[in-house]
């Protein structure tokens, strides 16, 4: 679920995007099907384009490091009940999210339903008419609409004014209005947190009417304008159709506005930058991140198939991920386990000493340490993110360690190599007495540009 909500998020912000590049170079022109096209090429575009765009570095890039800092493992046994309870709150924060979201695509596709059930049954509450064998007549009927191939009308609608209704109907079938109202619908369905899918569909329903008004209003515009405001009692259309009487301000004043220049479709290709700001905002390294973060932060990431959190926790206030022990890999190299001194059987390793262990000359020396020693693995071409576990033993010697998140067997062992060169730290202490702590540390093997020095910043 994770995967598909940041897909939708990519999605909203797409067509957010362009549809305000749209109002700003085309919502006031009259080339009215050229319009609707660019309306509906905003969909696709919105929905399509997060599917094959990746937001990963080229190919003339640069190895690099970025480095985070180490961080102490927090586990359900020796947590305190409010730290456990402040973690346990942000895994119950992002399902709650997620579930909100599925929750409201469930409300939507119900009301939809529910529209399209109301919709068949007026469609089947009419009687025809003998001069238009399209029309169909029902008391029921909010107002003159046309959907698929049958038009509704009122009884109160068979006046003088009928064949100009009908002609109107007649355009809105024949250029297949409906169905975009269908994609409409069906976007907002999956797009129901998204304001501008809301704008869509009312700038879609606008400019179906300008079409049609353009077209009926030719041999007569202002007997034409007459019967539109004239039938501008009433209710609107059913969710899937036009309304005959809806927006007539706006449509009389476009009908008496001076015709666009032919040149003006041109300002269409506005949307092309637009999409690119789009995508550069979303390349950007701390959202691409985030994105990611959210893509891996499933449910099944925060519970066991018993429903009970995960035994260990990483820090989730210092680093973006948070992995349960069934992701945990653990190294069988001997590299990997090895540790300089032998160590006491049994010995307790704590999580949240009263002072935390130090590499020697603090972290800025511990960063340095990393960014001498470790070898970016000739064969890495991707940004990816090793997380390895280790203990800090009572007499500052490394061991124990786990990869908490793989990088790939070339990145994961070459963090496990450079940390059995560190020097002895400075052990973490408990009432005065040197104690062994667990630590995490994240290591972000990354790509840079060419001319870009690389990065000594801590996570």
């Amino acid at each position: 679920m994770g995967t598909f909500l940041v897909y939708a998020l990519q999605v909203a912000v797409f067509m957010s995007v362009l549809y305000c590049g749209y109002r700003l170079a085309l919502s006031d022109a009259s080339c009215h099907r050229f319009n609707r096209a660019t309306l509906l090429m905003i969909y696709a575009v919105s929905f399509l384009l997060p599917m094959f765009i990746t937001y990963s570095p080229g190919s003339n890039l640069a190895h690099g490091l970025d480095i985070g800092s180490p961080l102490a493992i927090l586990s359900h046994h020796d947590m305190s009940p409010s730290a456990y309870a402040e973690k346990f709150s942000l895994t119950q924060l992002s399902i709650l999210i997620q579930s909100i979201y599925a929750f409201g695509i469930c409300v939507a596709m119900i009301i939809v339903a529910i529209s399209a059930l109301k919709l068949a049954m007026l469609m089947n509450s009419g009687y025809p008419i003998r001069e238009f064998p399209e029309v169909m007549v029902s008391p029921l009927a909010p107002g003159p609409f046309g959907w698929g191939n049958t038009i509704m009308i009122r009884p109160d609608d068979i006046d003088s004014d009928l064949p100009f209704v009908v002609a109107h109907e007649r355009v809105h079938l024949k250029r297949k209005h409906w169905i975009d109202l269908i994609i409409a619908h069906t976007a907002i369905a999956f797009q129901w947190f998204n304001p501008a899918a809301y704008l869509m569909i009312r700038e879609l329903r606008i400019v179906h009417e300008y079409e049609v008004d353009e077209v009926v209003s030719r041999p007569d515009p202002y007997r034409y304008q007459m019967m539109l405001i004239k039938k501008a009692v009433g209710s609107g259309a059913p969710t899937f159709a036009d309304s005959l009487n809806s927006q007539l301000k706006l449509r009389i004043t476009m009908m008496l506005s001076k015709k666009s220049s032919g040149y003006r479709p041109l300002a269409a290709l506005a949307l092309v930058p637009m999409a690119a700001i789009a995508v550069a905002g979303l390349s950007q390294p701390s959202v691409a991140e985030l994105l990611s973060s959210m893509k891996e932060s499933d449910n099944s990431q925060f519970f066991s198939s018993q429903g009970k959190a995960s035994p260990d926790m990483i820090d989730y206030g210092k680093v973006n991920d948070l992995i349960s022990d069934s992701q945990i890999i653990s190294s069988s190299a001997n590299e990997s386990t090895a540790s300089p001194m032998s160590h006491e059987q049994n010995e307790e390793v704590f999580s949240t000493p009263e002072q935390l262990p130090e590499f020697p000359g603090g972290m800025t020396a511990l960063l340095q340490f990393l960014r001498d020693n470790i070898k970016y693995p000739e064969n890495q071409k991707n940004d990816v993110r090793v997380i390895v576990r280790f203990t800090v033993f009572k007499d500052g010697s490394l061991g124990d360690y786990n990869i908490l998140k793989t990088g790939g067997e070339d990145c994961d062992k070459e963090v496990i190599r450079v940390l059995n060169l560190s020097p002895r730290w400075t052990p973490g202490k408990n009432d005065g007495k040197n104690v062994a702590c667990s630590f995490a540390l994240p290591v972000n093997f990354k790509m840079t540009d060419d001319n870009t020095e690389k990065s000594n910043t801590p996570e």
